[in-house]
């Protein structure tokens, strides 16, 4: 219902439960996205984000500006619809089709800026790191191939950032994170990363993260299934 407004799937986290979809802003590196989640024992309770980021596939702290989308919200107070009916889940998303479109692209035009200049040197350093990578051999040889190049700790340490508990946000997408950390730690050459706990380190993080984005993008499907090849 959303492909005529230009929103195709995505992610959202992998610890929620919901859908996401994803279009191009007009500012290059910018993505509005807009995401719902379900609550509720059976996941009656919807609530709609708008959100403007500069991660494609799925949406994270720092990188990505969310608002609830009140204004299709039935509990003001909650911010959810309870859908009970297949006709009540009907006039939701007519709702959502109508209002979201035009939301995000207000957020975007508010928050925008100051996520590209707050994300400017992240978003530099990771470009320039998946430079580095070859998009065609896949991520499961780029793995190998960092990992005869890489000393033996730095392997280790890639594997323990990207066990990091709130590291994944795309389930299945293991592998994906642990070239994202290779890729990270290679371009570390000072050492600085080594031994870090990414969720106190922001630059660290979100390296990772925006690393992890663009390795998705290697096969557009990798947004909405696994994230390997």
């Amino acid at each position: 219902m959303l492909a005529p407004a230009g929103l195709t799937p995505a992610r959202v986290s992998g610890f929620t439960h919901g859908c996401g979809f994803v279009r191009h802003d007009s500012c290059p590196n910018l993505y509005q996205q807009l995401a719902t989640t379900f609550a509720g024992r059976r996941h009656e309770a919807v609530v709609a984000y708008a959100q403007v980021s500069v991660t494609k596939w799925f949406a994270f702290k720092g990188l990505t500006e969310p608002r609830v989308l009140k204004e299709i919200a039935q509990d003001q107070e909650r911010c959810w619809t309870i859908v009970r009916s297949t006709r009540e889940a009907k006039l939701w998303e007519e709702l959502l089709v109508r209002v979201a479109p035009t939301k995000v692209v207000e957020l975007a035009a508010q928050q925008g800026s100051a996520l590209l200049e707050r994300t400017a040197m992240a978003r530099r350093t990771a470009a320039g790191l998946l430079e580095t990578l070859d998009a065609q051999s896949g991520v499961a040889m780029e793995v190998d191939r960092l990992g005869t190049v890489l000393r033996p700790e730095k392997v280790a340490e890639a594997e323990r950032l990207a066990s990091r508990l709130g590291i994944v946000q795309v389930p299945g997408a293991k592998l994906t994170y642990v070239l994202a950390c290779l890729a990270v730690l290679e371009g570390d050459k000072a050492g600085s990363f080594v031994a870090q706990d990414p969720l106190l380190n922001n630059e660290l993080l979100w390296q990772i993260e925006l690393v992890a984005d663009g390795i998705l993008s290697w096969d557009e499907n990798a947004g909405i299934r696994s994230g390997e090849r």
